[in-house]
This record gives C-alpha cells, sequence and structure tokens, in this order.
C-alpha cells in the first residue's frame, strides 16, 4: 500500500512506534458540513471503516526509522 500511495522518487521507510492509530482515510472529505461531518469524523476517529476503507497509520513520537526498504 506504501509503495501505490508514494509519489515518483519518494523513498518508503520502516519505522518504529510505540502507539499507533489506524483510520480510514475515506471519513475526510472536502466540504462536507455539520452534522455529516462530525458523523465522519466520529468515524474517522473511532477507526471505523467505509465502504472501501483507504487506511493510514498515525504514528505517536518517539518515532524510529529502523531502515529504508525503497
Amino acid at each position: 500500500m506504501a509503495r501505490a500511495f508514494r509519489k515518483e522518487g519518494q523513498a518508503l521507510y520502516r519505522v518504529e512506534s510505540s502507539s499507533i492509530f489506524r483510520a480510514d482515510q475515506s471519513w475526510l472529505t472536502l466540504g462536507v458540513q455539520n452534522a455529516i461531518a462530525s458523523l465522519s469524523a466520529h468515524r474517522y476517529w473511532s477507526g471505523a471503516p467505509s465502504g472501501t476503507p483507504r487506511w493510514e497509520i498515525l504514528l505517536a513520537p518517539p518515532v524510529r526509522v529502523m531502515d529504508r526498504i525503497d
């Protein structure tokens, strides 16, 4: 998934963190307002999947770079 997400010429690194959070980026849409925005934010921060999830992993510091894997 990381290889598909990166832009041309960017390196990939293996990292380590003691605290992670997995969230579905599909809930983050621009231009949504009011109750829909609140519901989407709740689903994002609860880690709920959408119908077509695009997972991202958030790392809490400190984050240690282990090695370059690209």
